[in-house]
């Protein structure tokens, strides 16, 4: 079980850092099914443009976000994972998708309600995105949910470090540690938005 939560928070992790390295900002979740569209992407790479070529700071919505993954990037999503949804509120991150439900990891609370999911099940990662020194982030990992069953968080940290976390002084051990892309010195999520700015 333990082995499985990693690979899915790798693939779902790794999602995250895409969009985090790639300045994407996050938005409202019930924008999602009304705008998310190939627009909606090429909007969000102007202002990733913008932020590499005039060193502005740029925000990205959830929509544009999810619009980056679905339109950009789904090659660069694992085909197991689909209907990929970024959203935040506040200071929350909230990283959805669906998942084959042969694929759930082999924990008590899912094996009573494995007989009665469909082929495929919901996954959701929440966290917040932490500043640490210039031009790195963490992304504290609050809950992980499969099939809106809790994952135990005593089984984080060692999930994270499956997939090669270090402990470092000040960090939780739920936190992963991301280095933003070069020309990005900041990340910090406010408002409902990830908020990229330059590095000085």
């Amino acid at each position: 079980m333990r082995r499985l939560l990693a690979v899915l928070l790798v693939l779902i992790l790794g999602a995250v850092l895409v969009w985090t390295l790639r300045g994407r900002i996050f938005g409202q979740e019930d924008e999602l099914a009304a705008t998310v569209s190939p627009e909606a992407a090429a909007q969000a790479e102007a202002k990733l443009q913008r932020l590499s070529e005039n060193g502005e700071s740029v925000q990205l919505s959830g929509v544009e976000i999810t619009s980056l993954i679905r339109y950009r990037y789904a090659d660069q999503f694992p085909a197991m994972l689909s209907d990929a949804r970024v959203a935040m509120s506040g200071d929350t991150l909230r990283l959805r998708a669906r998942v084959p439900t042969e694929r759930l990891p082999n924990v008590r609370e899912l094996e009573r309600a494995r007989a009665f999911l469909p082929d495929t099940a919901p996954v959701e990662i929440i966290g917040r995105i932490q500043p640490l020194e210039q031009g790195r982030v963490a992304l504290d990992i609050t809950d992980v949910r499969f099939a809106n069953i809790p994952i135990p968080a005593h089984l984080y940290p060692s999930a994270l470090e499956r997939i090669g976390r270090r402990p470092e002084p000040g960090l939780a051990p739920t936190a992963l540690p991301v280095r933003l892309p070069d020309g990005v010195g900041s990340a910090s999520v406010r408002g409902g938005n990830l908020i990229l700015s330059p590095a000085r």
